[in-house]
């Protein structure tokens, strides 16, 4: 009687110490529904499978793509290294600068660019108001000396076309007079009509730059 007191009833009770089980098992479970049920060990396999297939929060490589749909991902540390997800304030500095950049299609500035001792390369010609020239088509020439004798003198300019649009035309030398250039013509085949007040003597040189 005192054994069977002490006994578990085949319909069930409450244990009130560990049973060792050695390498038994405890066979045909009811599923576990509850904290504190046992579970079968199909329930447990799933959850393990599950759980193998899951990224540690330790971190680890994804397999697969993850579809966040209008979810995000917060607390982001910020990228270093290619690959890297970037955070979002990283992006917003990048979108800002790109924004306020000179597209490579070509644009508008809205400001001045210093160049400093820099230069433009690869210049189309310009042909309208407030094009860029290139250095090709700006093009300076001098004279030949001058004989003097007159007022005015065609000066032998060579590599002058009578093409070439005027930009300035400067006495680099003064003839034996030292009289300035107070005119100059229009430009010719290597020519150019240059005038003084009188005769500026001979010697006299200008210099003609031109855009071509």
């Amino acid at each position: 009687e005192t054994t069977a007191n002490a006994a578990l009833a085949r319909a069930g009770g409450t244990m009130s110490g560990s049973i060792a089980m050695g390498t038994n098992k405890l066979t045909n479970l009811g599923a576990g529904t509850v904290n504190g049920d046992s579970v079968r060990y199909n329930e447990f396999s799933a959850v393990e499978t599950t759980a193998n297939a899951a990224l540690a929060r330790a971190g680890g490589t994804m397999s697969g793509s993850i579809a966040m749909g209008t979810n995000k991902l917060t607390n982001l540390g910020a990228g270093t290294v290619n690959g890297d997800s970037v955070r979002y304030n990283e992006f917003a500095a990048v979108e800002t600068t790109a924004n306020a950049a000179l597209a490579r299609a070509g644009g508008t500035m809205s400001g001045v660019i210093a160049m400093g001792t820099n230069k433009i390369t690869g210049v189309a010609s310009g042909t309208a108001t407030g094009d860029a020239l290139h250095f090709g088509q700006i093009l300076t020439f001098n004279s030949n000396a001058g004989a003097g004798g007159a007022g005015s003198e065609l000066m032998t300019v060579t590599g002058l076309l009578a093409t070439d649009t005027v930009l300035a035309v400067t006495q680099t030398t003064a003839g034996a007079t030292s009289l300035p250039m107070i005119g100059y013509g229009a430009p010719g085949a290597a020519t150019m009509t240059i005038t003084w007040a009188a005769d500026p003597g001979a010697g006299a040189i200008v210099k003609v730059a031109v855009l071509r």
